[in-house]
């Protein structure tokens, strides 16, 4: 209970510095790709890359026994793509958010992202994901509802799994970073705000394939 009220303090402490730094986007005028310039094993339609390419149920624990788990959706294409959605609960920290000030929680945007053959059966992936403020609500405290929809962190979940015999179920570890607006997630020089592996150790992920039954 206490580690969970110091993390709770940390990130209001956090959102506040957000706010009295600026919120504001910085236009970048190129486009960098989150993977490899050379090919790499399990990409472009290989043998393990059809295999793992699917939609999966995802159920994650960010922070084991201090945290609820929550869920998302992933896609993951057999050149070593990746798409995700319901962010916010995958990373655990919608519930947190009515202790950290009038806003509620911020809404993460989709995910995109790439991934590796690292194993036999075995894949890591990377991925951002943009979060902005939600609703403002005054009752809860003094806030401005020009905010909403202000862009305030780019979060960089990066997860390691290994699947089943079947490729139907795979489950693994996995942990995330978050930086301030404005800064460059994909900068080995960028300091995240946030690490949860430094709070908490890593997280538990399971994938489920969606199929047709």
């Amino acid at each position: 209970m206490e580690g969970n009220v110091v993390f709770k303090n940390s990130i209001g402490l956090l959102i506040a510095l957000t706010l009295l730094f600026g919120l504001g986007t910085t236009a970048v005028a190129q486009i960098r790709d989150m993977a490899p310039a050379d090919p790499v094993p399990g990409h472009g339609g290989t043998s393990f890359g059809k295999k793992v390419a699917g939609s999966y149920l995802v159920d994650a624990e960010l922070a084991p026994g201090i945290l609820p788990p929550g869920q998302g959706l992933q896609t993951l294409t057999a050149d070593g793509q990746l798409l995700s959605t319901d962010n916010g609960t995958y990373l655990g920290l919608s519930p947190l958010t009515p202790q950290q000030g009038p806003f509620l929680t911020p809404i993460f945007g989709p995910g995109h992202g790439t991934w590796e053959q690292t194993g036999e059966k075995e894949l890591t992936h990377v991925a951002l994901l943009q979060g902005y403020w939600g609703s403002c609500d005054p009752e809860v405290g003094e806030c401005d509802p020009a905010l909403t929809g202000t862009q305030v962190s780019t979060c960089k979940p990066t997860a390691v799994i290994t699947f089943d015999d079947g490729y139907r179920v795979a489950s693994g570890t996995f942990s995330t970073v978050c930086y301030f607006a404005g800064d460059d997630p994909l900068d080995p020089d960028s300091v995240p705000f946030f690490d949860s592996e430094a709070f908490f150790g890593p997280g538990n992920i399971t994938y489920t394939r969606i199929g047709v039954e």
